[in-house]
């Protein structure tokens, strides 16, 4: 959008410089004195203009822009969903969250999908993401993006911090491509989610290890523990 902004703006400009005290006789005499005036450089600097607002408004976007709603929080993630949807066109829906089979009706993943039915996304323009964890969100993420591509993320600023530091990580592994472009749609942020937010965003300060799935991890004692202790005050605040 801020593009094609832009774009208009250089074409506006290049038009009124190219039509500035030009006059249309076009004589030996008239390109004569037209080079030899002070008039022909902002004639010149308009034809420039108008070449490169033309390259900016026909330059299609090169990525797809992703919206990832994380599951939990649905009161403040759906309607900021919503908000999100109507601002702009997004190619696809990502919804996070791992649920066992026998579990899945009812659960915060699927309040998130059905709300995202009711306003009209259709199952081709959505992907659940079957991640544990941030980390395995991450790490499938990076295998379905590349470079160009857009990813906003659905969710409260410290939750978005712990996604960012593990992108990071992710790219120190070459697990998640460079170029790609991270912003946070934010919603709200209370007491309960600065507690479960610094817990996240913390543990992952802290962590040096590469990243790496669930079941194949290598962690410490104090690293399990630390865990264990989120995930449950990740249940009570949800």
């Amino acid at each position: 959008m801020k593009r094609k902004i832009l774009g208009f703006a250089l074409l506006i400009i290049s038009l009124v410089l190219i039509f500035w005290k030009i006059e249309f006789n076009f004589t030996g005499n008239f390109i004569r004195e037209h080079f030899h005036n002070g008039d022909f450089f902002w004639h010149l600097l308009g034809v420039a203009f108008l070449v490169v607002s033309l390259f900016m408004l026909n330059v299609k976007k090169q990525g797809l822009e992703y919206l990832v709603i994380p599951t939990g929080w649905e009161e403040d993630r759906i309607p900021q969903a919503k908000k999100e949807l109507d601002r702009r066109k997004i190619d696809k829906i990502v919804i996070t969250g791992h649920v066992d089979k026998k579990k899945t009706k009812g659960s915060h993943r699927q309040k998130i999908y059905k709300a995202m039915r009711e306003y009209g996304i259709k199952p081709s323009e959505m992907k659940i993401l079957r991640g544990v964890d941030s980390e395995e969100d991450v790490l499938y993420l990076g295998k379905m993006l590349k470079a160009g591509d857009e990813v906003v993320f659905d969710t409260f600023p410290l939750h978005y911090a712990e996604y960012k530091v593990l992108i990071n990580k992710a790219k120190r592994d070459d697990k998640f491509p460079k170029g790609v472009k991270i912003r946070n749609a934010k919603t709200r942020q209370g007491i309960k989610e600065i507690i479960y937010g610094l817990a996240g965003w913390g543990e992952e300060i802290l962590s040096r290890r590469k990243l790496d799935y669930v079941k194949n991890r290598e962690t410490g004692r104090f690293s399990e523990t630390y865990s264990s202790i989120k995930e449950y005050v990740k249940k009570i605040l949800r």
